[in-house]
């Protein structure tokens, strides 16, 4: 608003309008023009995301829609539909970041910066992942 006006158009015009220079002193009122958005509940991830998959149609882990990402920290997390973590597959202390995220079958597999593929067993159990080297 200036002077009790809603402003339409650039602040030179209107100045112009009124007589005013660019070296008068005004007092300008502004109204926001839409909200500022409210946070969602979205996941945290502890580190950059590097890659995503979905699971392919037709498989058998593809009706609960799983979707599987890769992150910098040296993880891979595999998420339900609702967005909720499901497995945390790998990372830890020195782990090399992901750089690739895909699926075999119903398996996820996950492919490291240092150059190992990792299988992991149905489920994301650590103990049925297979390492085979690039």
């Amino acid at each position: 608003l200036l002077d009790g006006e809603l402003l339409r158009g650039s602040l030179g015009k209107a100045l112009t309008a009124r007589g005013l220079s660019g070296e008068s002193t005004i007092t300008l009122e502004y109204i926001e023009l839409l909200a500022p958005p409210q946070p969602r509940g979205e996941a945290l991830v502890p580190d950059w995301i590097s890659s995503l998959a979905l699971a392919a149609p037709g498989s058998s882990v593809a009706s609960s829609n799983p979707v599987l990402s890769g992150c910098y920290d040296g993880a891979a997390y595999l998420w339900d539909a609702s967005g909720v973590q499901a497995a945390a597959l790998g990372g830890g202390e020195g782990a090399a970041a992901v750089k690739a995220v895909a699926w075999l079958g119903e398996r996820p597999v996950v492919a490291s910066k240092d150059g190992a593929v990792r299988v992991w067993a149905a489920g994301g159990s650590a103990g049925g992942a297979a390492q085979l080297s690039c």
